[in-house]
């Protein structure tokens, strides 16, 4: 089989004819992997920001029998440029084009063997690949099958189901969708129509529409909304591909003086529709615009009579399964270069001399050491009694009583530690080996916020197909602090989240958290992120255990500094054992971890991935007390 690589526009442009051919003859062939499609996207995105084509081509006795559409996309991991291999194209399914003739796994076979046989890549990272199809099963029955998982349900209707409309509706329609249709109707004078390609304007309609949606959204809390439409390389794609005859199929509501009420677009792939984007005016948000439009679709294609199936694109919104049972599903291929697998070299930090340390402060440490060697030799006859090294019997019970009873002795005598964390992820970061040390002493971790506000959700909404709500986003980073303490030895029932506003704590708000805190807990120490911390929940989080502190509300207090961002004079380094330093490690793998079907995005690896990188290779943290005055120039938190 000779392989071949197009890297240019030249190239694709003489694969033009040949590839049109393949795909007749491939019926398994996504939509968005079509000759036309790709070279709708090279036009949009090939002239700037480092993209580069690959294209890698199989033939055999002359003839092409396979197409992996891919390309370069310029990334940065750990700080540091490198080059992501993805497939030439957007959408909800991409595939490689195969031979139906000639066995899928030996196409796909040579088609990878080429792919990864380049020099030039650092991540191989292919989404959204169609399940049920010859190409995911070949490489399910290749040695790559491990790094194929599953990334996305996309349900669709069969219209072939139901023998009309009517039939479709007296089974499936959602409850109440004809009453929201003739309020609509009755209100509003609404009208439904149905625009081919970019007639009359109507992307441009569409894009200011969306824009709308989005800023009325964004008003009422859901911050992580965007529009695609600001976009402009995407738009430029969208735009080639509705100048293609009978691509483009937009439905329209339009109210009686011809203002765009609500819309949806789809495009034509043989007899089915994949729809791929909607909005509705602010004016309509209480007429579940989606309903009303997807009656009215339905209602037409069902008049049409030439399409088969209404795909409704990748993601698991309830809304989609009111009309439907059926999905299927997409996968993920990902391959890193081992070099890429190695995390990222520690944080430089400037060297300074440690501040003075008084006679109190020394007695204090003197007490600490003590405790925490008796915490040693428990944890040592603890370890020593989970690897079975004492006989069974009375003896093995007895020791078993002597250890619980020494633990609880160790809880008693000294008062609980809290722990406030501004945002999931930071308790890890910062205090994760702190935490994990103060084991023996009961451990409250109180989360300020859900961490909602996190810049990395649109991203991720992109790369899943707008798929995870902000309260979504909460839910996963709270999952992944309750995991992370767990590694530090923290009780469920100790971790508890208050859901103040992510982005906009104040001292005021955090300081009732503390009082409340201090009532629960008497004689309790309390521990947080540093009140000079450059991040403004951070500092407020530390003012008010500070002013806590100042008014004798709380007596021990400690305050966490941001090792990547501050001069190593502030504070002192706490001093952290091999155990605490492997608790730590597993706490922050805790945010590593991308599996979308249980709600686990990596956000904190998307977010902070030099600080987790740096973190896991070398743990190290440092706490100041609260003598540390704030700086003169009223640079802190107010």
């Amino acid at each position: 089989m000779e392989i071949e690589i197009v890297r240019d526009s030249d190239g694709l442009e003489s694969l033009g004819s040949e590839w049109e051919e393949l795909q007749a003859r491939d019926t398994h062939v996504p939509f968005y992997s079509t000759f036309a499609v790709v070279r709708a996207w090279w036009a949009a995105y090939g002239r700037d920001d480092g993209h580069e084509l690959l294209v890698v081509t199989a033939r055999h006795n002359g003839d092409l029998v396979g197409v992996a559409p891919l390309s370069y996309r310029p990334q940065t991991r750990y700080g540091v440029p490198i080059k992501e291999v993805r497939f030439a194209s957007h959408g909800d399914y991409l595939a490689f084009l195969l031979e139906p003739e000639l066995p899928a796994g030996t196409v796909t076979q040579a088609l990878m063997d080429a792919v990864l046989g380049q020099s030039d890549w650092d991540i191989l990272n292919l989404t959204n690949i169609p399940a049920s199809t010859p190409f995911s099963a070949a490489l399910l029955r290749s040695e790559h099958h491990t790094r194929l998982t599953p990334l996305s349900e996309n349900p669709y209707l069969d219209l072939r189901e139901y023998p009309d409309f009517e039939a479709f509706t007296a089974d499936r329609l959602p409850s109440h969708t004809r009453k929201y249709r003739n309020r609509l109707l009755r209100d509003k004078g609404a009208r439904f129509r149905v625009v081919e390609g970019d007639a009359e304007g109507v992307l441009d309609r569409m894009a200011e529409l969306h824009r709308a949606e989005r800023d009325f959204l964004r008003a009422r809390g859901r911050t992580e909304r965007h529009s695609l439409w600001d976009d402009e390389r995407r738009v430029e794609h969208y735009r080639r591909i509705y100048a293609e005859p009978g691509t483009g199929l937009t439905f329209l509501l339009e109210g009686a003086d011809g203002t765009l009420l609500g819309y949806r677009t789809c495009f034509v792939h043989g007899r089915t529709l994949l729809s791929w984007n909607s909005a509705y005016h602010p004016d309509v948000a209480d007429y579940r615009m989606g309903k009303v439009i997807q009656y009215d679709i339905l209602e037409h294609l069902y008049a049409r009579g030439d399409v088969d199936r209404f795909d409704l694109g990748a993601g698991r919104y309830p809304w989609k399964y009111e009309w439907t049972d059926r999905s299927t599903l997409s996968y993920r291929f990902r391959h890193d270069r081992p070099a890429l697998t190695a995390a990222a070299p520690p944080v430089r930090l400037r060297s300074g001399p440690p501040p003075p340390v008084d006679a109190q402060v020394r007695a204090d440490r003197v007490r600490e050491d003590r405790e925490r060697s008796a915490a040693v030799e428990l944890e040592r006859q603890e370890r020593d009694l989970r690897r079975g090294r004492q006989a069974r019997g009375p003896r093995h019970a007895a020791r078993t009583l002597a250890v619980g009873a020494a633990r609880a002795v160790l809880h008693r005598a000294r008062p609980p530690v809290v722990y406030y964390v501004p945002h999931p992820d930071d308790e890890a970061i910062y205090m994760g080996a702190s935490i994990w040390s103060e084991r023996n002493r009961r451990t409250v971790v109180v989360s300020l916020t859900s961490g909602g506000a996190s810049r990395v959700l649109p991203w991720i909404n992109e790369r899943l197909g707008q798929q995870v709500t902000r309260e979504g986003l909460e839910r996963s980073r709270v999952a992944d602090l309750r995991r992370s303490v767990h590694h530090l030895g923290v009780a469920p029932a100790d971790v508890h989240v208050k859901d103040l506003p992510d982005g906009q704590l104040s001292v005021e708000l955090v300081r009732t958290v503390v009082e409340e805190m201090a009532r629960l807990h008497p004689g309790a120490s309390h521990r947080t992120m540093s009140y000079l911390d450059p991040h403004p929940d951070h500092a407020a989080a530390g003012e008010a255990v500070r002013q806590a502190h100042a008014e004798g509300v709380v007596e021990d207090c400690l305050f966490h500094v941001p090792v990547d961002l501050v001069d190593e004079s502030l504070g002192s380094p706490v001093p952290l054992s091999t155990a605490a330093c492997d608790a730590k490690r597993a706490a922050l793998a805790e945010y590593r971890v991308w599996d979308p079907f249980a709600e686990r995005y990596a956000v904190g690896l998307l977010s902070v991935p030099d600080l987790i990188a740096a973190q896991t290779v070398e743990p190290r943290e440092r706490v100041h007390g609260p003598e540390v005055d704030p700086p003169a120039d009223g640079t802190g938190p107010v």
